[in-house]
């Protein structure tokens, strides 16, 4: 974003409306666009090593949970329809959905399924942008970003989904290390814990 010299990289389910609509002066549409670094630095490689560059990331578990609850309720329309309809037939529970469908090739099939550390790291495992929160903290990890960039405005709560607590998807362990086995570079990467709850099977 030219205005305030900085590369925003929308991980998807991490809060981004929220952080775009801040930079967009409290747009609550904004335009969403899932990038990873590498577009814009082949885009603009002087333009991506000048700005500020930064993303939010979300705990691993709670992030499929809201993809799942997203898809499951037609997602954003379009080719997400595939999805709603295929969830509807097949895997009309959360432990389905990750027990039955997903695996290592299809979590690279839809964008809202794609690992959080592709957006981030190159083939060298290094990370591409100066600043990474977490959703968890994004209150205090935004006024960070907010400081950085000037920004005099508060963080807008946006597009937050109606779904029960992360719990009650999470009563089976097989649910809960087969995502930590899908997604174990983002739980490495990015510091998050098993959840409690977690047993070895």
């Amino acid at each position: 974003m030219d205005k305030y010299e900085c590369i925003y990289i929308h991980i998807p389910k991490a809060a981004g409306t929220s952080v775009l609509s801040a930079l967009m002066d409290g747009d609550p549409n904004p335009d969403r666009d899932h990038t990873g670094f590498k577009t814009y630095l082949e885009s603009n490689p002087a333009k991506f090593n000048r700005y500020f560059k930064f993303s939010f990331v979300r705990d691993p578990w709670d992030r499929l949970i809201s993809v799942y609850t997203y898809l499951k309720g037609g997602g954003n329309g379009g080719a997400d329809r595939y999805f709603e309809q295929l969830i509807a037939d097949k895997y009309p529970t959360f432990e389905d959905f990750v027990l039955e469908y997903l695996d290592k090739d299809r979590i690279h099939q839809h964008i809202l399924l794609r690992p959080q550390f592709l957006f981030l790291y190159d083939h060298k495992d290094e990370c591409r942008v100066d600043f990474v929160g977490r959703l968890e903290s994004i209150d205090d990890d935004f006024e960070n970003v907010a400081a950085r960039l000037k920004l005099e405005c508060k963080l807008p709560k946006s597009n937050r989904s109606k779904r029960k607590k992360k719990e009650a998807y999470l009563s089976n362990p097989k649910v809960i290390n087969k995502i930590a086995d899908l997604y174990s570079r983002d739980i490495e990467l990015f510091g998050y814990q098993m959840p409690a709850s977690s047993i070895d099977t």
